[in-house]
């Protein structure tokens, strides 16, 4: 069965050599795994009674050489992963995977729930331990192999969560019925489909996660909790509805960004002609959505620009104002699926990242071949929501209003009142 290069998407066929993350589930095809290829030379000569001060420094030396490629984050998490399980492989250790994540405790006990319930139906939750403002809680998983009466194998996975940030361990624990040695390769399997999980099914989770070169040696602080992500949410808002609200949240929930910025356009360059509610009440508007949210801001950008409200000239301008964060422009699947047709739509790709999010399920399969595409064409960096998406249009709403119907379920109650005391839109 022909696999998908994890870098650029490309299908690589069954005749064609790629660099396999085993452990990981996932291939690098020749051209963007030549360098990870080249990282794994040192770890594949480790002799089986290497000390343990010699696997410190050959892990070392890999983090800082790996930080040195152009991989992507995830990507990078994956071959540290495939390291891992290549020196437990060469020295008989045990599998210990530890990721630091920019997540909350609630956050991250629902990912490692729902993963340990895909791995494993034989998995317990202890009781959350809580001191000042650490939270640790321990998953206890167990797999039974048929291989062998009474046997299993075991993996614990460790939550510890303090000022923002999380850490998430698991750690293969051996085989039971006194069979400390009965892998045959399931304990590390056992890790290994842990963390496939988590990747496979929590994608905008695993943007989260933060890529420190030697985790033996971090510690945590509140700076690590900070992601240099913005995300840009633009948009007519006539008016802002509950779906826009939606996306922004999603946005900062699964892309790890440490501000949204909500940005109404004075005029959009498909919308000339059209008419829309005024400024000032579009800007107040978006204010009442998102009054109650911390890290939100209106900006009042756009509507005072004389010119079209073009992203590209847009998102260059924040680019000035914050020249050491990375971008992010948010928006829905339609959208998305058109930018190489945007204005100077071939830079904005090459030059700035998205999240998109829209109704699961809704052209699904051609948003996927999309972010492939732009990745391996313009290296473009993308999140995609996974949250569900409530289906609301700005039209829907208007016409509501001037047949005079309700439109609670619509908007926030705030909007509503703000829509009715001013007449608008009937």
């Amino acid at each position: 069965m022909a696999k998908e290069c994890a870098v650029c998407g490309k299908t690589i066929s069954l005749l064609e050599k790629s660099v396999k993350l085993k452990y990981a589930g996932a291939h690098l095809c020749m051209d963007c795994g030549a360098e990870a290829a080249g990282l794994y030379a040192q770890a594949d000569e480790l002799p089986q009674d290497a000390a343990d001060g010699y696997i410190s420094s050959v892990k070392k030396d890999f983090y800082e050489e790996l930080n040195k490629t152009s991989y992507s984050p995830y990507v990078k998490s994956m071959i540290k992963d495939q390291l891992i399980y290549t020196i437990a492989a060469r020295t008989g250790r045990k599998v210990s995977i530890c990721k630091y994540f920019r997540a909350g405790f609630d956050e991250c006990t629902e990912v490692i729930r729902a993963s340990c319930s895909a791995v494993s139906e034989n998995y317990i939750q202890l009781n959350p331990v809580i001191i000042g403002d650490v939270k640790q809680c321990t998953f206890v998983c167990e797999k039974i192999y048929l291989m062998r009466s009474d046997s299993y194998v075991s993996m614990y996975v460790n939550l510890i969560n303090t000022g923002g940030i999380s850490v998430i361990t698991a750690v293969s624990a051996g085989g039971g019925n006194g069979l400390s040695n009965i892998d045959w390769g399931t304990e590390k399997a056992f890790v290994s489909e842990f963390w496939k999980s988590v990747r496979e099914k929590n994608r905008g989770f695993m943007e989260k996660e933060i890529e420190v070169a030697d985790p033996s040696n971090v510690k945590i602080d509140q700076s690590m909790a900070l992601t240099n992500r913005i995300g840009i949410l633009g948009g007519t808002f006539d008016p802002i509805h509950l779906g826009h609200k939606a996306l922004g949240e999603a946005a900062l929930r699964e892309g790890g960004i440490d501000k949204l910025i909500v940005m109404p356009a004075r005029v959009q360059p498909f919308k000339q002609g059209k008419k829309s509610a005024e400024g000032h009440h579009r800007f107040e508007m978006c204010r009442l959505t998102f009054e109650d949210a911390e890290n939100v801001e209106i900006s009042d950008y756009e509507l005072n620009n004389e010119s079209l409200s073009y992203t590209y000239d847009t998102l260059k301008f924040m680019q000035e104002i914050y020249p050491d964060k990375k971008l992010y422009f948010i928006l829905g699947t339609d959208s998305y699926l058109k930018l190489e047709d945007w204005y100077k739509g071939l830079r904005l790709l090459e030059n700035f990242s998205f999240i998109v999010g829209d109704r699961p399920g809704y052209r699904e399969a051609e948003l996927d071949e999309a972010i492939k595409k732009y990745r391996s064409k313009y290296g473009t960096d993308t999140i995609k929501i996974t949250a569900d998406m409530p289906d609301i249009s700005a039209t829907e709403i208007r016409e509501a209003l001037k047949a005079d119907k309700s439109i609670g379920h619509l908007v926030t109650e705030a909007v509503e009142r703000y829509i009715r005391e001013n007449g608008l839109y009937n």
